[in-house]
C-alpha cells in the first residue's frame, strides 16, 4: 500500500476582488433560492455563483488553450494528472529574465534522480506570482531546448510556479505549443515548492472536466 509522511498545499488561495485578473463572488441568500422552502430558524444558507477567468491564481492550461484541435478539459483524463513527479529546483539558475538552458535543466534533472517516461515535472524556480506589466522582466523562463528535451523525456504534465514558460524575448504562448502538441498539459502559479523536502513526490492536480474550456483554476497537492 502507497504510504506517506505529510502532504503539501501546492496551490495559491484565490482572493476575490483581489487577484490581477477578474475572480467574483455572489453569495445567493436562502430568500432568493426558493423563498418557500422551509428551513430552520437562523439557518445560515447560501449558494455561491462565481464570475472569473479562466486563467487566475495556480490554473492548468490544456492544449485546446493554444491549438484548435487539443484537447480541452473534458478530454484531460485523470491519468494525465495524478502520479510520481520530478522536482527540479532550479533556484540558482533562475535569474528574472533568463532563459534556463538545456545543460542547466538537464542539471537539475540529473539532481532530482532524472526524469522517467510518465512523470509529472515540477520546476521550482522561486519566481512564484510575478505579475504586472513587467512579469517578463521579473521572471525567468525556459528555452525551447529544454522544454523539447523535456517532452522527449515523456514527461505527462508539467507544473511552474511562475505564469509563463516564455522569455520577452519570446512571442507569448509561443514554447506553450511544444508541450500541447504532445498533448501535455501546463499548470502555472505553483506555490509552496519550497515546502517539499524530497526530489521525487506523489502529485494530484485535478480539475473540473468542463467541455470546451481551456483553462481553469485547480488545486494541487504533493504526498511525501
Amino acid at each position: 500500500m502507497f504510504s506517506y509522511r505529510r502532504v503539501v498545499e501546492l496551490s495559491h488561495v484565490i482572493h476575490p476582488g483581489k487577484e490581477r485578473r477578474p475572480f467574483e463572488v455572489e453569495l445567493v441568500g436562502a430568500d432568493r433560492i426558493d423563498p418557500n422552502l422551509p428551513r430552520a430558524e437562523g439557518q445560515w444558507y447560501v449558494m455561491g455563483n462565481l464570475k472569473h477567468t479562466a486563467h487566475v491564481g495556480t490554473h492548468i492550461e490544456t492544449p485546446f488553450h493554444c491549438l484548435r484541435e487539443g484537447d480541452d478539459l473534458s478530454k484531460i483524463g485523470a491519468d494525465r494528472l495524478v502520479g510520481e513527479a520530478a522536482v527540479l529546483d532550479l533556484r540558482d539558475v533562475a535569474a528574472p529574465g533568463h532563459a534556463i538552458a538545456l545543460e542547466e535543466f538537464q542539471a537539475a534533472a540529473e539532481k532530482a534522480g532524472g526524469i522517467r517516461a510518465g512523470d509529472i515535472v515540477l520546476c521550482h524556480t522561486g519566481h512564484s506570482r510575478h505579475y504586472g506589466a513587467d512579469a517578463y522582466a521579473r521572471r525567468p523562463g525556459f528555452s525551447g531546448e529544454a522544454l523539447t528535451w523535456m517532452v522527449e523525456q515523456g514527461v505527462k504534465l508539467m507544473g511552474v510556479d511562475t505564469g509563463g514558460i516564455e522569455t520577452r524575448e519570446v512571442p507569448e504562448n509561443a514554447y506553450h505549443t511544444i508541450l500541447f502538441s504532445h498533448g501535455i498539459c501546463l499548470i502555472e502559479n505553483l506555490a509552496n515548492l519550497a515546502a517539499l523536502t524530497q526530489p521525487r513526490v506523489m502529485v494530484f492536480a485535478l480539475p473540473l472536466a468542463v467541455e470546451g474550456l481551456e483553462a481553469i483554476p485547480l488545486r494541487v497537492v504533493a504526498l511525501e
